[in-house]
């Protein structure tokens, strides 16, 4: 009985070391052999672009806006009185 748990337990490993590997060598191809590809599709597949509007006012105003003209950051003067 303990010999057939041992197999199993030689089997079971074997086969996590082959899966193991397995990922591996398929991470190594995606890293290393088509890294060039897949880098230039993260470059053009980018969600972040700048997108020039009113140029005069940008240098003066300092507020971003995304592809829809809508604000993402913008000044706001604040006063604060203190003693």
């Amino acid at each position: 009985m303990e010999n057939k748990l041992n197999r199993r337990g030689i089997l079971v490993l074997v086969i996590a070391i082959v899966i193991f590997v397995g990922f591996m060598v398929r991470l190594f191809f995606w890293q290393v052999v088509d890294g060039e590809k897949y880098k230039e599709i993260a470059k053009n597949n980018s969600s972040i672009r700048y997108v020039p509007i009113h140029d005069k006012i940008y240098d003066l105003v300092k507020e971003f806006y995304d592809r829809a003209t809508k604000d993402l950051i913008t000044n706001q003067n604040g006063y604060k009185v203190s003693y």
